[in-house]
C-alpha cells in the first residue's frame, strides 16, 4: 500500500485528461464543503455490503411487526363479532389459545432476530478492527493514475473498478459535467458510506451519458 500523501502528490502530474481532473476535482470540493474527510473515503466493500444488508434487515422487521399489528387487529374484531353470538364460549376459547401459541411463536422469532443481528454486529466491528481504512485514496489514484496503477495495492477491488470506470469514460466536458452533477447529488450526505456510494455513481452516469 502505497502512503496517500506522497501519491496524491506524485500523481497530479500523471492526470489522463482534462474532463477526468475535473471528475475527482468534484468529488475532492463536494466532500470537503459538506464536512467529510476525502482521505479517509473508502471502507472495504463488505462492510459497505453489512450495512446495507442491515438496512433491509431493519426494514423488513419494520415490515414484520406491521403485519403482525394487522394481524392482532383483525383478531381483536373476530372475538368482538364472535362475542356477539350465542353459545360462543368454545370458541373464544380455541380462539385463546391460538392467539398464545402465535404470540410465543413471534416472541421466539423476535429472540432469534435480536440473536442474529448480535452476531451480525460483532462481526462487523471485528472485520472494522482487522481491515485496513485506507483503501480511501489509493482507489481513485489507481484510476488517475493509469501508467503504474498495476503498482498499486488496494484491497477494494469494486472501487478500483469504479473509479477506472470514471477516468475511461471521461472522455470531454460534458462528460465531466455528469460526473460533478452526480457527485453534488451523491455526497450530500458526505460520510464515509454515501462517498464510496457517490464514486460508484458516478462511473454508472458518466458511462451512461458518453
Amino acid at each position: 500500500m502505497m502512503d496517500n500523501s506522497s501519491s496524491s502528490t506524485s500523481s497530479s502530474s500523471r492526470i489522463p485528461s482534462a474532463a477526468a481532473a475535473a471528475v475527482f476535482a468534484s468529488i475532492e470540493q463536494q466532500t470537503a464543503a459538506a464536512g467529510g474527510e476525502f482521505v479517509h473515503l473508502s471502507y472495504s466493500s463488505t462492510i459497505l455490503l453489512q450495512l446495507l444488508l442491515q438496512q433491509q434487515q431493519q426494514q423488513q422487521q419494520q415490515q414484520q411487526q406491521r403485519g403482525r399489528e394487522q394481524q392482532q387487529q383483525q383478531q381483536q374484531q373476530q372475538q368482538q363479532h364472535r362475542l356477539s353470538r350465542p353459545n360462543s364460549l368454545p370458541l373464544l376459547i380455541q380462539e385463546h389459545q391460538k392467539q398464545q401459541q402465535q404470540q410465543k411463536q413471534q416472541q421466539q422469532q423476535q429472540q432469534q432476530q435480536q440473536q442474529q443481528q448480535q452476531q451480525q454486529q460483532q462481526q462487523q466491528q471485528q472485520q472494522q478492527q482487522q481491515s485496513p481504512r485506507s483503501a480511501c485514496l489509493c482507489c481513485l489514484l489507481a484510476a488517475r493514475n493509469r501508467d503504474n496503477r498495476s503498482a498499486i495495492q488496494c484491497n477494494d477491488s469494486g472501487l478500483v473498478a469504479a473509479a477506472v470506470a470514471v477516468v475511461a469514460a471521461a472522455g470531454g466536458a460534458a462528460a465531466a459535467s455528469v460526473a460533478a452533477a452526480a457527485v453534488a447529488a451523491a455526497v450530500a450526505a458526505a460520510v464515509a458510506v454515501a462517498a464510496v456510494a457517490a464514486v460508484v455513481a458516478v462511473a454508472a452516469a458518466v458511462a451512461a451519458a458518453t
